[in-house]
C-alpha cells in the first residue's frame, strides 16, 4: 500500500501529465527472467497462434493475455457472433500473472468498504470457478487466512486503528480482521480438527510463528494459487473451443507486440499495428498494466511500471518431530511490514505462500519484495529480464528471523532458492486501478494521429471506443477478474449486444458494483494529477503515511 493524496500542507502537484518519472514503458523483454510458474508452460499454448495470419478486422482487440486479458476474453465468448482477438507481446500470460507472488488476499480493512467488498466478491469469484471447472491450478484456500505481520509498533498501532475504525462503520468486514497483539501465553500444538479451528480463531504471535512482531492482523480470506495454470486454463478453453462454438470467435495470437495505436474519427474503429500488419478493431481493450503508457504515453505518470522480485526459497527440514525432519507447512499466507534500517528510500514489504508440498520438489516458499533494497526502489523499471543481486540476498536472508521456518532463532542464514525472478507491476497515481472507457479529451496522443485538424476539434464529443483495465498497484489478483468482466459488459453494451449465457460466471459476485474510485474519467484524472503524489514520491513516504491518508479516507466515508 502506498499513499496516493499529497500531505496537507505541501504544495499542490502539478495537472500537467509530464513529471520526472513519467517516462513510457518500453516493449516487454524478449528474453525475461525464468519466473517459478513459467517453468512448464502450456503444451498447446506455446507459441501459440489461431491463424498463420492476423485478421484484418475484428470486432474486439484486446491487448495482453494476463488474468485481465484473460477473463476478459473468457466473458467477451459468450456473446454470439462477436469476433474477438487477443495479442500477447511475448508468450501468453509471461506477464505480471505469470511472475507475480502467488496469492490471492482481499484487504478488509485498508480499503474503503466498497473495495473490500468488490475484493472479496472477485475472491470468492476464482474460489468457485475454479472449483467448479475443477481447474489444476493449485488453488488452495488457507485455513488459517492471511497474516498481515507488523514488524514496528508505530506501524501495528496506525494497522489496529483502522480495524477498529472500521468495527463503526462497517462490523461486518471487521469480522474478517482479527488484531493480534503480544501475550505471554505458549501456543500449544492441537492434534484434533477441534483444536486446529480453536487455534485459528485465537491466533497468538507464537501459533502465527512470527518472532519479533509488534503485531499482526490476521485476514479469513486468503489463497494460494498457482497463476499461471489458472490464466492458461482459461486460454486452453477459449483455444479449443471457439473454433467449434456458435458464440463469439476468440483468434489467440503470440509475439505479436502492438506498437502504436491509431484513431480514424469517420469510422471510430481503432487501427493496432503490429510488425505483422495492421488490425482494425471497432473495440480495444488495453489490458497491459505496467506497459499500458507505452501504447498511451499521456498516462505515462497515471500508471507508472515498477518492477518487483519474488524468490522460490527451499524451506529447510525442521528438526522437530516428525522424522525424519520435514520442512515447515505453512497454513497462512504471510506480508510482512516494517521500517528498513539499512535505507530511509522506503519501508519493506514483503508477501510469502508456501506451495503445497506435494507440488513438483514440495513446499517452495515463494517470498517476493525487497523493493526498498533496489537501484531507485526500481520505479519506473519496466525490464524483466534480470533481477537484482541485493534485492536476491535480502529474499534469501531476511525471512527466517521474522518467521519460524527453521528451528534456530533468526540468525540470518541464508536459505537455498530454486528460481529467483522479477516481473513489472503497474503502480496507479491515485493507488485504485484504472477500469473503463477511456475520455477522448485525453487521447490526444493517440486518436490524434491520421485525422485532420477539424476532425480532432471534435474528438472530445464521442465515445473513445478504448477501454483500459490496468494499474493494479500490486494488488491485481484480488481485483482484475471482476473488473476484467465488467469492462468486458461494458464493451458488449458499447456494440448493442450482450452475453449469451452465464456458464463460466457467478451472478451472485457479477452483481458486485465496480467501486466508483475504479472508475475511468476525466474528472479522475485531474483529480491524480491536481492533488496526488506521483508514484515516485508516494513511494518514499513510507507506510505510516499510507495508513494515515487511509484512515482519514475511510472517517470521511
Amino acid at each position: 500500500m502506498t499513499i496516493r493524496e499529497a500531505i496537507p500542507g505541501q504544495e499542490a502537484y502539478s495537472v500537467s501529465s509530464t513529471a520526472p518519472m513519467a517516462t513510457p514503458a518500453g516493449l516487454p523483454s524478449s528474453e525475461p527472467s525464468t519466473s517459478y510458474w513459467l517453468q512448464k508452460p502450456s503444451a498447446l499454448l506455446h507459441g501459440f497462434r489461431s491463424t498463420d495470419a492476423l485478421p484484418a478486422t475484428v470486432d474486439v482487440a484486446i491487448v495482453g493475455s494476463g488474468i485481465t486479458g484473460a477473463f476478459a476474453a473468457d466473458a467477451l465468448a459468450e456473446a454470439d457472433g462477436l469476433s474477438v482477438l487477443v495479442l500477447e507481446a511475448r508468450e501468453f500470460c509471461y506477464g505480471a500473472t505469470g511472475r507475480n507472488g502467488g496469492h490471492c488476499q482481499p484487504s478488509v480493512y485498508g480499503n474503503p468498504a466498497d473495495v473490500a467488498d468488490f475484493e472479496l466478491a472477485t475472491f470468492r469469484f476464482l474460489r468457485d470457478f475454479v472449483a467448479t471447472h475443477n481447474i489444476p491450478c493449485d488453488w488452495r484456500t488457507l485455513p488459517g487466512g492471511g497474516v498481515h505481520a507488523y514488524l514496528d509498533e508505530d506501524l501495528f498501532a496506525a494497522a489496529a486503528e483502522l480495524v477498529e475504525s472500521l468495527q463503526h462503520t462497517r462490523p461486518d468486514l471487521a469480522e474478517l480482521a482479527q488484531v493480534v497483539k503480544p501475550t505471554t501465553a505458549t501456543a500449544t500444538p492441537t492434534e484434533t480438527e477441534t483444536e486446529a479451528a480453536s487455534e485459528f480463531a485465537k491466533p497468538t504471535l507464537e501459533s502465527l510463528r512470527l518472532r519479533h512482531a509488534a503485531g499482526a492482523v490476521v485476514q479469513t480470506h486468503a489463497a494460494s494459487v498457482w497463476p499461471y495454470k489458472l490464466v492458461s486454463w482459461v486460454l486452453e478453453r477459449l483455444a479449443r473451443s471457439s473454433s467449434s462454438s456458435s458464440s463469439a470467435s476468440v483468434n489467440l495470437q503470440t509475439a505479436t507486440p502492438v506498437l502504436r495505436l491509431s484513431r480514424c474519427l469517420s469510422s471510430g474503429a481503432w487501427e493496432l499495428h503490429t510488425g505483422r500488419g495492421i488490425v482494425v478493431a471497432r473495440r480495444v481493450l488495453l489490458a497491459t498494466n505496467g506497459y499500458t503508457s507505452h501504447l498511451l504515453p499521456s498516462l505515462a505518470d497515471l500508471i507508472v511500471p515498477v518492477r518487483g522480485q519474488v524468490a522460490a526459497l527451499v524451506p529447510p527440514p525442521m528438526a522437530s518431530p516428525p522424522s525424519p525432519p520435514q520442512p515447515v507447512r505453512l497454513d497462512y499466507s504471510y506480508v510482512f511490514l516494517g521500517h528498513d534500517l539499512r535505507t530511509d528510500e522506503a519501508d519493506r514489504d514483503e508477501y510469502l505462500v508456501q506451495q503445497p508440498p506435494a507440488t513438483l520438489q514440495g513446499g517452495h516458499l515463494i517470498l517476493g519484495g525487497g523493493r526498498q533494497r533496489a537501484s531507485g526502489r526500481a520505479v519506473g523499471e519496466w525490464r524483466d529480464d534480470a533481477v537484482e543481486p541485493e534485492v536476491a540476498t535480502y529474499l534469501r536472508t531476511h525471512l527466517a528471523p521474522v518467521l519460524a521456518v527453521k528451528d534456530t532463532d533468526g540468525d540470518g542464514d541464508a536459505l537455498a532458492a530454486d528460481y529467483e525472478w522479477t516481473g513489472i507491476m503497474g503502480f496507479s497515481r491515485d493507488q485504485f486501478p484504472w477500469v473503463g472507457e477511456m475520455p477522448t479529451d485525453i487521447l490526444g496522443d493517440v486518436a490524434a494521429q491520421g485525422e485532420t485538424e477539424s476532425e480532432t476539434a471534435h474528438t472530445t464529443d464521442v465515445a473513445s471506443g478504448l477501454f483500459l483495465c490496468a494499474g493494479y498497484t500490486g494488488h491485481g489478483m484480488p481485483r482484475a477478474a471482476l473488473a476484467a468482466r465488467v469492462v468486458a459488459t461494458e464493451i458488449l453494451s458499447s456494440l448493442g449486444l450482450s452475453s449469451s449465457s452465464s456458464s463460466s460466471s457467478s451472478p451472485s459476485t457479477d452483481a458486485v458494483p465496480l467501486p466508483a474510485a475504479f472508475r475511468v474519467t476525466a474528472e479522475r484524472i485531474r483529480h491524480a494529477r491536481a492533488a496526488c503524489a506521483t508514484v515516485d514520491e508516494a513511494d518514499q513516504m513510507g507506510l505510516l503515511a499510507d495508513f494515515r491518508e487511509t484512515l482519514e479516507l475511510l472517517k470521511k466515508r
